[in-house]
């Protein structure tokens, strides 16, 4: 008892994960060069801690201090494993009311295909001591919303692998059964931990049906990322409400030292949004443990100031243990000497983060002007994180504003006209124009490309058509009555303009050349089908050669409203199988 006193977070997590590494990997043994051999697999260990908590400085400590030791880390975050912007946006557009996720964070903004992928190449990387590139995400990206980064800027590293660390807020968490998500729904629930309690009104603010999803996401995880971790490391907290305060502490260092910075209550609705999550998974670990092995799973719980209280599920003891760790403190001690000694650990009081530098991924919003004095810049932002029992009643000042007095008289325009203006030019203007117009093309084709129809159109897509093809296009023709117009003819054009993509579709009716034009990308398209496929024929997109050779149609146009029909028939029976 009197040894784990003087431990801090860093020396429980490093010794914890090597005797993990003797007990699962006992093939791992100090050969004669003073080298470990590899294991057979790399033992993977998944870093559970909630925002602030210092998860993510815990992990490049552990890495430092395995290296060594001689010992080959690979750490690995899930946020980058995020979805990517276009498909964050498409996620979003499927449920506008879905508040949950608007934004990336909650279980299922992941990519779980690129999980799968990343995870089996670091087992074949190990195998076949080859390299395996690990995906990289900027949250600073697009305005704070994030994205991911191109494939040749990912990090390369070589196997084999002693160790691989996996760090995430929702790393390990198990998904809630039925009858618990509706007792965790219910807000005079009695059985809860009481670390969860303070937070049940920020997650039962959510719409049941919203909640679901996120619990049902769990599942995902627990089949492709969880069940492949050896081990678990979790470090909590006493009171999950710690987590707004420590997110606000790290907007006011951004507003201090950058400028930018969310608000009060942007923090607030920001760490709302995690709640769910934290509640259906965190239930369950503090519950029943880690369901996949008692023995591979130790709690670490911190206070508000981050000082640690070592809560944990011993390997050798099935009940909680729970001990006082004592930080020693030592002025002016920075990051370099503390990876030496752990137990000095701090360079003031007030946590460990402070000891270890430790600087916080911030979202970039719109700031404000720089002040003239600190005082001010100091009492701006106090002004944005008002004490407890005050954030209605104090209203934040406006920014502090300095005009920059004038250098000469102002210029008399009057009688100008714009082009006699001498304005300076921007040689770079016209490309950073394009290029946002470009971006925004792109987004709103993702946005309305619900059906993925535009892969009819996409050259090299493998389901791309050609013009001659035979389409069939329903067109709703009233907003206020559901009606649709179905309209069949020979594909003779396709205009590509970024979301302005349209087709033109030709026919006869009662001997009169008809043609349709229908936007690629409209809603008011419902549907555009293939009934007949043609290929080689043209090199180009257009066959308007057809308006004075109908005959010259590979397919014709007399045999179109047969094949409406065989469609319609082919359809009812489909439906009347189903109702079956």
């Amino acid at each position: 008892m009197s040894k784990l006193e003087s431990e801090t977070l860093y020396s429980i997590a490093s010794a914890q994960i090597l005797h993990w590494l003797k007990i699962k990997r006992p093939e791992t043994v100090t050969t004669n060069c003073g080298s470990p051999a590899f294991p057979l697999t790399p033992l993977f260990v998944g870093i559970l801690g909630p925002q602030g908590s210092g998860k993510t400085t815990l992990t490049e400590l552990l890495c430092e201090r395995f290296s060594s030791l001689k010992l080959s880390v690979l750490s690995l975050s899930i946020d980058d494993l995020y979805l990517t912007k276009l498909d964050q946006d498409l996620l979003a557009f499927r449920d506008p009311t879905n508040k949950l996720y608007q934004f990336r964070g909650e279980p299922g903004t992941h990519d779980f295909q690129l999980a799968h992928r990343v995870l089996d190449e670091i087992l074949d990387s190990h195998r076949n001591r080859g390299e395996v590139r690990i995906p990289r995400y900027d949250k600073t990206l697009h305005q704070g919303r994030g994205d991911r980064v191109n494939e040749k800027e990912w990090t390369s590293v070589r196997g084999p692998f002693h160790i691989v660390l996996l760090e995430g807020w929702c790393v390990g968490f198990p998904p809630a059964s039925p009858s618990r998500l509706e007792e965790l729904l219910d807000p005079n629930i009695q059985t809860i931990a009481s670390s969860l309690r303070s937070v049940l009104p920020a997650m039962q603010r959510y719409p049941p049906s919203h909640i679901a999803l996120v619990n049902e996401a769990l599942h995902g995880y627990r089949s492709g990322i969880t069940d492949r971790l050896d081990a678990l490391l979790h470090v909590h907290t006493h009171d999950l409400r710690y987590v707004y305060e420590w997110r606000r502490e790290q907007e006011r260092d951004s507003w201090r030292k950058t400028g930018r910075g969310l608000t009060q209550d942007q923090v607030d609705d920001f760490v709302d949004r995690f709640m769910p999550g934290y509640v259906i998974g965190l239930d369950g670990l503090l519950e029943d443990g880690w369901p996949q092995s008692r023995d591979s799973y130790r709690r670490i719980t911190i206070g508000e100031k981050r000082e640690e209280t070592h809560k944990a599920r011993s390997s050798h003891h099935n009940e909680l243990s729970t001990t006082k760790v004592t930080l020693k403190t030592r002025r002016g001690t920075g990051l370099k000497s503390s990876v030496g000694d752990p137990s000095i650990l701090l360079t003031r009081g007030g946590g460990i983060l402070q000891a270890l530098r430790y600087t916080p991924k911030r979202r970039q919003v719109t700031g404000f002007p720089s002040p003239r004095t600190s005082e001010e810049s100091n009492a701006y932002i106090d002004s944005l994180f008002p004490p407890s029992g005050q954030e209605e009643e104090v209203e934040p000042p406006l920014p502090p504003f300095f005009p920059r007095p004038a250098t000469g008289p102002l210029p008399d325009l009057r009688g100008l006209s714009p082009k006699d203006l001498q304005l300076p030019y921007d040689p770079r203007g016209r490309y950073h124009g394009a290029r946002l117009l470009r971006q925004i093309d792109v987004e709103m084709r993702t946005r309305l490309d619900l059906d993925r129809r535009a892969e009819l159109f996409r050259p090299g897509s493998p389901d791309a058509i050609e013009p001659g093809s035979v389409l069939l296009v329903e067109q709703v023709t009233s907003r206020s009555r559901p009606r649709t117009q179905v309209f069949a003819g020979v594909l003779i054009a396709i205009r590509r303009k970024g979301v302005m993509s349209n087709i033109i579709v030709r026919n006869y009716v009662l001997g009169t050349g008809v043609e349709m034009v229908f936007p690629i990308f409209s809603p008011s398209v419902k549907r555009i089908k293939v009934l007949k496929r043609v290929t080689g024929v043209v090199t180009g997109d257009t066959m308007y050669y057809l308006r004075d050779k109908p005959s010259a149609s590979p397919l014709g146009f007399t045999k179109i409203d047969e094949m409406v029909i065989r469609d319609r028939e082919q359809e009812r029976k489909a439906k009347a199988m189903q109702g079956r």
